[in-house]
Order: C-alpha cells, then structure tokens, then sequence
C-alpha cells in the first residue's frame, strides 16, 4: 500500500456476520480482509478489530492502522503488500509481524496473507486472513473436525483454503498430488495446476521423498503422524527454510483410507530463535567464566598495607573492568574502539584540564579479550601516573598515540610536567598486572622507559591478538 492510496479501514464483515464459516474462523483466531484497489476500501471483520485494539464499530485510518504495527516490522509488511499487487509480481501476500494494539492491549504476533485478483493486467481486489499466532493448536483442531468441508468446492471454503498460512496438500494412496493450496505451490516452487496427477517423487527432492514412502504403509493403516521437521530450499524466500510438517489419512463413509492430507507450517522463525538462543547461552557462559578468571585474578594478586587499601585498590581496578564492559556491553559484545577505551578509562584523571589527558590515533577495532586487557594495563598506567608520575601534580600531562599495520599496533604512554621520575626499587602488583596483560592476553611486549622528565611505556601486539578470543 503506497501513501498515495491511504484507506479508511472499516468495520463490516463483508463475508456476513453470522454465517457458520465466519464463526468458525473466528473461534480459530482468524479473521478475513478484503482490499478494493481501485476504490481503496479496505473491510474488516470484528476479530480484526479486536487485534488491533479498536472498538468493533470504529473507523480506522490508514495512519492509525500502520501505527499499530511493530515499527521494526512495518516497511517490510508494506512492501510485501505493494510487491504482490505488482502485476509483475507472485500475486499473492504473506507476512508475520508484530502488533501493538492501540488500546494498550499486549503485543502479539499474527500471520496475514492473501491473494491478488486481477484484470486486464491491474490488481483489483486483495482478499485474505489474519491470524492469531499463539493459536495453532486451535486452527488444527478445527481443520480435523471439517476435513471433508474445507474440501468442498465451495466458494467460501475455496478461500479460506487458499489463504490459510501454512500448506495444504491432498495425496491420493499413492502420493500423487490430487489438491494443493497456493502457499504450498509457493514453497515447491511451481504453479498447483502442474502437481495435479503427478507423484512426489516429479515434484520434490529426493530426500522428501524418501521420507514420505517411507511413512507410507504406517497412513495406510491408519495412524495419523505428525510432528516431521523438514528443512530445505524455499523458492520464494530464497532462502534455507524450516518446516513442520503432519500427515493424516482421510477416509471415505466405509472407514476406508482414501487418501493422505498433509499440513506444513513455515517454523524457520522458531528454529532461527532456538538456534540465536543456544549461541547466546554458550556466549553469556563464555563471557561469565572469563569475567570470573580475572576478578579472581585480581582479587587474589592485589596487595595492600590496610584492609581500606585493599578495598580502594581493588575497587577502582573493577571499575576499569566494568567501564570496558559498559562499553562491550553496548555494541553487543561484538567490537570496541580503542580509541573509546582510552577515552572511558582516562576521564577519571583527566579534570578540568583539555589537555591533561590526549589520546590519538587511527580506529582500532578490538576483540573482548582484547579491549579487557587494555583497560587494566591503561588503568594501572593512570593509577601510578596519579600516585607518583605526572598526574599527581596540576601541570602534569599524559599522551598517548598508538599506529597500526597489518602485523603490529603500537601504543605509547608518554608522562610530562610532573616530578622527577626515579626508577621503582621492585615490581608492584601493578607492573605485574600490564606485562601479565600484554604478554600473556594479548602475546605482545611492553618497554618502559623511566626518564627523568617522565614514564615512557610503549605497548606492542600483534594485529591478530587484537580480535582474538
């Protein structure tokens, strides 16, 4: 639907309120659309309505109806509608999407789709179903129960067919197709007149196939079996896709077997979350078990004179480790800057002063692991800079430049203005802390320099420590 054609959406259930099928679909959780493209009428029945949290006899606007689509789901579902009113196009509309009900109601998913009439080369009426998605086991009972209807050659029944959102097929004992609604022509790839009369095994793969012979003499027998996850190559998405597929055997009024319906239902979506959720689990596990090591780690090497020490030093190298987290945290612990690292772990010491503290340097995308790292070695040099460097007196001032190539990035600390440096007589926790980081995290090397005018540390590590793991 273009912002040219903005309808008013309407309340009338241009199918006829009260007629058995419309009961049926509406205890299914599915309510029926029909768009007039030449006149921009859009009709609703009061299911509808109720989806989107209108009053049943409320008229709604183009605006408002898109307003209570998911903004994250609405261009998507348009284009869909504008590509199956292309005359060009598969003439047919399949979406899912979230709703957002504008009386406040809880969002929810559904499952539109439709079809597209044409004449003379130019769509005139798009007429279809929505669907409650948390209601599947409704619409299969209701299937089970009026088989042989839906069956019928009925204009209403013919519709609801056509338009349900999962695949229908209708098998004679043989596995020759004998019915086929349109999404599932959609799936194979091939129009439904050129299945008719003709065995699996000239339309599907043959690992489908297999499957379904398989499962052959057990329908012939009489048990219904459901519950198959097939996955394969959807024409249409373009894409690998999942489904869930059930047979069922159909009998004539002798109780004999006379056929096999077959019922199969898009769950990439499900399976893509089930699959998003595993990863996320290892990940969250990984990053905790990581996260253990090193405040173990500090925890356990930190050294202090008093418990309140104790306490400060170890808080503050926390919060460093914390502030890196912050910053993982927000690009989904996926990449950081360097650059940003620097940043984050040197406003603590930088003041009021613009250049106290001045960083420079090309973008430097950084592992986890990596950006951990670099934010304890930066926190240990700030933290001695503030004890006894060139941060401990007002004009003091830190530099820090970094450059990097296909093999090394080189990070320099530079300290000025600040007292007289004399070498350490020994090595703290937190010298011990940058070369365990460096050496051992990132497999690289770390130079001190302590001149008299200011500590010079300079940090090299190999380019292909810094995405590692």
């Amino acid at each position: 639907m273009s912002d040219k054609r903005r309808p008013a959406l309407l309340s009338a259930n241009p199918y006829g309120a009260g007629l058995p099928l419309a009961e049926l679909l509406e205890r299914c959780g599915i309510g029926i659309h029909r768009y007039d493209v030449r006149s921009g009428r859009i009709d609703w029945d009061p299911l509808i309505h109720r989806i989107w949290g209108f009053a049943k006899d409320e008229p709604v606007t183009y605006d408002r109806w898109c307003a209570a689509v998911h903004p994250e789901d609405r261009a998507a579902v348009e284009a869909r509608v504008a590509a199956a009113l292309d005359p060009q196009g598969p003439g047919m509309y399949e979406a899912q999407y979230r709703v957002r009900p504008v009386d406040g109601g809880p969002e929810q998913w559904v499952h539109a789709t439709g079809t597209v009439t044409f004449e003379q080369g130019q769509a005139v009426r798009l007429e279809g179903t929505v669907q409650r998605l948390h209601y599947p086991s409704l619409i299969e009972g209701k299937l089970r129960q009026s088989e042989e209807r839906a069956l019928e050659s009925t204009h209403e029944a013919a519709a609801v067919y056509e338009a349900a959102p999962l695949g229908i097929v209708l098998f004679d004992t043989d596995f020759r197709f004998k019915r086929i609604n349109s999404r599932l022509a959609m799936i194979n790839g091939l129009p439904p007149e050129a299945h008719y009369g003709r065995a699996i095994e000239e339309i599907l793969p043959p690992e489908t196939c297999a499957a379904l012979r398989a499962i052959q003499p057990r329908l012939l027998a009489g048990e219904e079996i459901g519950g198959i996850e097939i996955t394969g190559w959807d024409a249409v998405a373009g894409a690998e896709t999942s489904w869930l597929v059930a047979y069922r055997p159909l009998r004539d009024g002798a109780r004999h077997v006379t056929g096999f319906l077959g019922t199969i239902i898009d769950i990439t979506e499900r399976k893509q979350a089930e699959a998003r959720e595993k990863l996320l689990a290892r990940e969250v596990d990984h990053r905790a078990k990581n996260l253990l090591s090193i405040v173990q780690s500090l925890a356990t090497l930190t050294r202090a004179n008093t418990i309140e020490g104790y306490r400060e030093a170890l808080g503050n190298r926390l919060q460093a480790l914390a502030r890196a987290h912050a910053l993982l945290a927000h690009a989904g612990w996926t990449r950081v800057d360097l650059g940003a690292i620097v940043a984050r772990e040197l406003e603590p010491y930088a003041g009021a002063t613009p250049d106290r503290c001045v960083a420079s340097g090309p973008p430097v995308a950084l592992a986890p692991g990596a950006a951990q790292a670099f934010a304890l070695v930066l926190h240990e040099l700030a933290t001695n800079a503030t004890k006894y460097g060139a941060l401990s007196v007002a004009a003091g001032r830190v530099r820090i430049g970094w450059t990097a190539d296909d093999e090394w990035l080189t990070l320099r600390w530079q300290e000025s203005g600040g007292p007289t440096v004399v070498p350490p007589a020994g090595r703290g926790f937190g010298s011990r802390l940058i070369e365990q980081s460096v050496r051992r995290s990132l497999r690289g090397t770390v130079h001190k320099d302590w001149a008299p005018s200011g500590l010079v540390a300079t940090l090299s590590v190999p380019t292909e420590r810094l995405l590692a793991e």
